[in-house]
């Protein structure tokens, strides 16, 4: 299955219980979507899990609009149709229960925050064995800048760690390449998103 198809699957499924989800108490919704065999389980549906599904879809659509030589799109016209009708649901119900959007976006973020500042701390404690996984673990990082435009009331505190992580991580990484898939770069830029553009030093 296409990385494309794999995220189309997800913000499907996360769209359509997305009104569902925002009346809820949950933080962590599970979504009714079969994981393809061999591919990573999908995760549980909150306001950043949507949103990064949905940006990378947009960085997939602005590979697929490049006229680049040597691009390999998986994107077509058709999927590219299911993409914008998505997106325009997406909109519609947030915009419809914007109060509860806000509410849920600053519970992940606070959430996210944890969740980061817990693997930096492990880097710090054994750097040779936590690097490795950054680029996976970074996408937390991704999905809290994600979320803050969205969240409301996040408290001031877990914006002044998060500007303090960002110190810490600044000071660990050595620039270089982007280190998602290279159909994503477009998506997130270095200017906005500089740490998919650097490794942790070891």
């Amino acid at each position: 299955m296409s990385k494309v198809e794999y995220d189309l699957r997800y913000l499907k499924a996360g769209v359509e219980e997305l009104e569902q989800y925002l009346l809820s108490s949950q933080l962590y919704w599970p979504v009714h979507v079969v994981t393809p065999t061999g591919e990573t389980p999908y995760p549980r549906l909150t306001p950043g899990e949507l949103l990064l599904a949905r940006e990378k879809l947009r960085a997939h659509s602005l590979d697929f609009l490049s006229t680049s030589p040597g691009y390999n799109n998986e994107v077509t016209s058709p999927v590219q149709a299911k993409i914008d009708r998505l997106e325009g649901d997406f909109e519609v119900i947030r915009s419809k229960w914007r109060g509860n959007w806000g509410k849920k976006a600053a519970q992940d973020f606070s959430s996210r925050l944890a969740l980061w500042r817990n693997f930096l701390g492990d880097y710090r404690k054994v750097p040779d064995d936590q690097a490795p996984f950054y680029a996976y673990e970074v996408r937390t990082r991704v999905i809290m800048q994600l979320l803050e435009p969205e969240a409301v009331g996040i408290p001031a505190a877990e914006l002044d760690m998060r500007t303090g992580l960002d110190t810490l991580l600044r000071a660990i990484l050595v620039p270089g390449e982007f280190i998602w898939e290279a159909a994503l770069e477009a998506g997130f830029p270095k200017a906005d998103y500089w740490y998919l553009y650097a490794q942790p030093v070891t």
